[in-house]
């Protein structure tokens, strides 16, 4: 099996990039979308790495961050070196040896690995990515369903992981009274936006809106579905036109297919806000016993205490395994 690796690079430094690819090691190729508009002087000299002709500039949450991922996936594609592309992100370090990763891709048989829920499996789902998803940014609709969400979870609503994002576990119908009538109004308007009543969008009960994480895994034959799917597409320039597209536009496209899913490759260990939490040594225990090949997002600096813990455990586990191994030899 051999494994491409993507990377979306824009303001973490050159020496955090390096010290992935490090990780990852000489026996994949990598290919790296960076934008050089925020980051003109960013090198890594590695011999398995590329980059990606002509840039886009990207952004957090928005379009080009998209148009990014879609040109690096474009790019892979005229490559005959590899099997199965995985993005990562520049702070993503693998927390498995990188023949574990190939062992499950083969065992596992998977189109495409990607963590994402139907945002209509329950309503506090729906509330918290239907604004998004059912009306064109900056639009009265938009507003709209904005409001309503607001109206349905406020402002202090707590959240837990899934999916790779995170998703509100308390809404305002809790409270009673007027806040709970304006609930019931603001998730009847959004469900009333889902099933197209007043609102045009591209989902339907056969393609439902799927969010979850960006950072998917695909075979070559996925990637070439998903560039069928979203190449000068009326789909695509639906997403093109909604707020933070990513997050909707590859579960939906992946899970709403025929191809055959897994769960995504990357462990997250909490979110703050809506953003991804630095991990600590503290966390290290719950990220290496995820049973997942990655994690994000690990602190910029490449001689932090984290990614030290991280390399020296790793290493304890090879040699561990290597005299296992070695034991299991000789009494043969």
């Amino acid at each position: 099996m051999r494994i491409l690796f993507g990377i979306m690079s824009a303001v973490q430094p050159a020496q955090t990039v390096a010290a992935l690819c490090d990780a990852i090691g000489v026996n994949h190729p990598i290919l790296i979308h960076h934008d050089y508009s925020q980051q003109e002087d960013f090198a890594v000299g590695r011999t398995n790495v590329h980059f990606v002709a002509d840039p886009v500039r990207t952004g957090w949450g928005n379009w080009g961050f998209t148009e990014g991922i879609q040109k690096l996936v474009c790019t892979a594609m005229a490559r005959d070196d590899w099997d199965f592309l995985q993005l990562l992100s520049p702070t993503c370090m693998p927390i498995r040896p990188i023949s574990d990763f190939q062992a499950h891709l083969a065992g596992s048989g998977a189109d495409y690995l990607i963590d994402g829920v139907d945002i209509s499996t329950n309503d506090r789902i729906l509330m918290s990515h239907g604004w998004r998803a059912y009306a064109q940014e900056g639009t009265l609709r938009h507003r709209m369903l904005r409001r309503a969400r607001r109206w349905y979870l406020g402002d202090d609503a707590p959240v837990v992981n899934y999916a790779g994002l995170s998703f509100p576990v308390r809404s305002r119908l809790e409270r009673g009274g007027s806040d709970a009538l304006r609930a019931h109004i603001g998730v009847g308007l959004t469900k009333l936006a889902r099933r197209g009543r007043g609102f045009q969008h591209v989902f339907s009960e056969t393609f439902p809106c799927h969010a979850g994480s960006n950072w998917f895994g695909a075979s070559r034959s996925a990637c070439a579905y998903l560039l069928s799917q979203t190449e000068d597409t009326p789909l695509l320039h639906y997403f093109k036109s909604i707020h933070m597209p990513d997050e909707m536009l590859y579960p939906s496209v992946f899970m709403n297919s025929s191809l055959k899913g897994a769960a995504g490759a990357h462990h997250i260990s909490r979110f703050v806000e809506a953003r991804p939490a630095w991990i600590t040594p503290g966390d290290l225990d719950e990220v290496l016993a995820s049973g997942k090949f990655f994690a994000r997002k690990f602190p910029e600096e490449v001689d932090c205490e984290v990614r030290t813990q991280l390399a020296g455990r790793l290493l304890s586990e090879a040699r561990t395994v290597a005299d296992s191994t070695q034991r299991e030899a000789i009494s043969a």
